[in-house]
């Protein structure tokens, strides 16, 4: 098995949420969110990561949110329930192959 397959057998997609009250932690939370995800709306992104590398992430995100102010949602989907998404309007492009999505 090469190792590429591997990493596909370790990886998981997760939608991730936020909402953010403050302008600056809402552009932080932003940007650590594209350096895992595509964005697929403006506090929704999409994710495949193993899940050393979604600690990794949560551990970046987490400092910023505030419990009493923000929400971050961190929804794991497996690929069956990935494939029955269904998408109104414009279409989600999910192709790459080291990206999460975060909502």
């Amino acid at each position: 098995m090469s190792s590429h397959t591997q990493k596909m057998l370790h990886e998981r997609t997760y939608l991730i949420m936020y909402d953010i009250r403050d302008a600056k932690r809402l552009r932080h939370v932003h940007k650590i969110c594209k350096q895992y995800g595509l964005p697929q709306q403006y506090s929704v992104f999409e994710a495949r990561m193993t899940q050393r590398k979604f600690i990794t992430f949560l551990r970046k995100v987490s400092p910023i949110i505030k419990a009493n102010e923000d929400q971050l949602v961190c929804i794991p989907m497996c690929e069956s329930c990935r494939k029955q998404m269904k998408v109104y309007g414009q279409s989600w492009d999910f192709t790459h192959e080291d990206s999460c999505l975060i909502i």
